[in-house]
């Protein structure tokens, strides 16, 4: 999740009070540089964290969820089940057709249908869906509700068991179209692949022999914002209609939701981002409010040659967050204030497509400055994954991340290092920098120590080599090709044919790259413990 975006605040040891504002004593975000006073005494739990993670980190390519979470901040990379591409949020293998039953394939070659048929996957059926449902993005794109609808199917054939999925199908579809409405859409499309899960059996006698499930990747762009679209897993339950096909449901395999899936839908429009939610309008004004200084704050520092504008996604809740992150539940999540999601693009860890989503509990209680820095840190991670060919490192993108995010906060070093300096002070230094187990919420209870150290390894970069050398570090590192290595993936399906490792080449890359700068990972490790020490004096 690359995301970290979300998170936390912190208390602490003095500094500028950059934390939640009033409200009820809740744990709130990130480190205790960040976290504000609440009435008379703080929380005593930790809220999110601000950062992205595996994904975090998590986790992308187009199924995120399972949150490979580059980074906590977590970026979240989306994988599989967002893009339809991949198996596991975890892997950059493709996505096996089917999930079981009777024979459905992914590659259009003809598998068996619902009802002995074999229609499902067979190139002239996804021919025919395809044609459907190009018809359908049209009539979305010209607010043509009638053709909308019209991919919907009717009663017909259709047994008295399955009709209550089918009208429920259709309310959700007429709620969709209604709730599109304010949002400024820029395309809109479906890919049909093959066919997903073949029907179970019972459902199957419910339907019209021939039904079949349609794996699809819907495809999506808010006009003006970012350079490439999102891409999300829809199964869609096909049925034969007259000569053609109608959509009957799409909860028959495995489809991640969007906000309009969720609830109503609101829109703040700044000169940075496309502010999308189903939380209040108060919420998403507030972070709309944060946008342009976090993007100009980024500008400062990495440059402009990034998007112009961001989508934000402001949940009503977490458990919708964790919705649109294709997750189960919300475990963990309590420490993450934001993540950035984005497509894999390849087996090393690339995204496109990034935008942020908003925990709106960590996030609203923040105070001003630790928003901003919250989003500077997200808005850090879209930038530099746009013109990536690879991820860098987990700690050094989450570092550098916070480290743009803290410029100009005022805040002093031991304060943003509060939280790791604390365990310094009892059990003296870490022996390493954090690994990727150290951001995953899922897994750690307080992730803030790790984006605490993360910070500060790339801070003591800044202040030995300068702020220009520690960006063209990233750049490399995230660019750079790696001699004798063959040219990076440039789609999920091609991910790891050569048999390289996505973390080997992220590693190889930026030791090639501290290597330039005269140093090298062990000599980054001694700088960092050398600086934890003195700071915790």
């Amino acid at each position: 999740m690359g995301g970290r975006h979300l998170a936390q605040g912190a208390g602490g040891d003095g500094g500028a009070d950059v934390g939640a504002a009033g409200g009820a004593e809740t744990p709130f975000p990130r480190r205790a540089d960040l976290r504000a006073e609440r009435g008379r005494r703080r929380s005593a739990r930790r809220a999110p964290r601000r950062r992205p993670g595996p994904p975090r980190p998590g986790g992308a390519a187009v199924v995120v969820a399972a949150l490979v979470v580059a980074v906590l901040g977590l970026s979240v990379l989306v994988g599989p089940r967002l893009l339809g591409a991949l198996p596991d949020a975890r892997e950059a293998a493709p996505l096996a057709g089917s999930t079981g039953g009777t024979g459905s394939t992914a590659d259009g070659a003809g598998a068996t249908a619902a009802g002995g048929a074999s229609e499902a996957g067979a190139p002239s059926a996804v021919r025919a869906v395809q044609a459907l449902l190009d018809e359908r993005a049209s009539a979305l794109l010209a607010r043509d509700r009638t053709g909308w609808m019209a991919a919907v199917g009717g009663d017909g054939g259709v047994a008295d068991g399955a009709r209550t999925a089918l009208d429920a199908y259709r309310q959700r579809s007429a709620e969709v179209y209604e709730r599109l409405a304010p949002v400024p859409l820029g395309s809109w499309s479906w890919e049909v692949t093959g066919s997903g899960p073949a029907l179970a059996d019972a459902r199957a006698e419910q339907l019209p022999q021939g039904s079949w499930v349609a794996r699809t990747t819907l495809v999506w762009a808010v006009a003006g914002a970012g350079d490439d679209p999102v891409r999300r897993q829809q199964d869609l339950t096909v049925v034969p209609a007259g000569a053609g096909w109608a959509v009957v449901d799409d909860r028959d395999g495995e489809t991640v939701p969007d906000l309009w899936d969720l609830g109503d839908v609101d829109v703040v429009t700044t000169e940075r981002a496309v502010v999308l939610g189903t939380a209040d309008r108060e919420a998403l004004e507030r972070t709309a409010e944060v946008t342009t200084p976090a993007a100009e704050g980024v500008d400062a520092v990495w440059g402009t040659s990034w998007p112009r504008r961001t989508v934000v996604e402001v949940p009503a809740d977490q458990a919708q967050m964790a919705a649109l992150l294709g997750r189960d539940d919300d475990a963990g999540l309590g420490q993450i204030a934001a993540v950035t999601t984005g497509e894999l693009v390849g087996g090393q860890g690339a995204t496109r497509g990034d935008h942020v989503v908003v925990n709106p509990r960590g996030f609203g209680q923040l105070a001003p400055v630790g928003q901003r820095v919250v989003l500077t840190h997200e808005l850090t991670h879209v930038a530099t994954r746009s013109g990536a060919v690879r991820a860098v490192p987990l700690w050094f993108s989450e570092g550098f991340a916070d480290w743009v995010g803290y410029q100009g906060t005022g805040l002093s070093r031991q304060v943003v290092a509060t939280d790791l300096l604390r365990q310094v002070r009892a059990d003296g230094p870490p022996a390493d920098l954090p690994t990727t187990a150290d951001f995953d919420p899922e897994r750690s209870r307080d992730i803030g120590p790790a984006y605490s150290g993360a910070w500060l390894a790339v801070d003591s970069l800044a202040r030995r080599y300068g702020d220009d050398a520690v960006v063209e570090l990233y750049r490399s590192a995230s660019r750079d090709a790696l001699p004798g290595a063959p040219a990076p993936a440039t789609s999920a399906t091609s991910a790891g044919q050569d048999g390289r490792d996505g973390q080997d080449d992220a590693d190889a890359a930026l030791d090639a790259a501290l290597a330039r700068l005269g140093t090298d990972r062990a000599g980054v490790v001694a700088l960092w413990r050398a600086e934890l020490v003195e700071l915790a004096r």
